[in-house]
């Protein structure tokens, strides 16, 4: 004699709540990881202000050496493509112009620095200061010119 099955009324509720959640954390993520920056013809400008930058401090050969370039490619992801910064897809084309603006006839250089970027800049203070002076440098330049989604 077989013994009756029934449905798992309970598996359905649960599978609900987590849908539900998923939902949800959706929702965040796209809010956490919505770029302030879309306009991918800012970044001549913003790097030739980074590059600026380190020549007002007397040090303009260093700015394009492998170590600067990765603070400044920390605050442009952060402006362009922060879920890159936490382990998600970068955003489409900027790959492509990060490797033009360095010179670099290669894309994996781009992709091959991304995950030290965080830790660098949580871990070594003067990577974390030159980064913040650099976002400070670009935000005031984009808001000089009335283009403010940083304020």
């Amino acid at each position: 004699m077989e013994t009756e099955q029934t449905i798992n009324i309970g598996k359905i509720k649960a599978v609900a709540n987590l849908y539900s959640g998923l939902s949800e954390l959706q929702s965040q993520w796209n809010e956490l990881t919505k770029p302030p920056l879309t306009d991918l013809s800012l970044l001549t400008l913003l790097y030739n202000l980074y590059l600026s930058l380190f020549e007002r401090r007397g040090i303009s050969e260093k700015a394009t050496k492998p170590y600067h370039r990765r603070k400044f490619l920390l605050v442009i992801l952060y402006l362009y493509s922060p879920r890159t910064l936490a382990g998600g897809k970068m955003v489409g084309g900027l790959r492509d112009k990060l490797a033009e603006l360095f010179g670099l006839s290669g894309k994996s250089a781009i992709s091959d620095n991304i995950p030290a970027l965080v830790f660098h800049y949580e871990n070594y203070r003067d990577f974390r200061k030159d980064v913040d002076m650099i976002y400070d440098e670009i935000r005031q330049a984009l808001n000089a010119l009335q283009y403010s989604p940083l304020s």
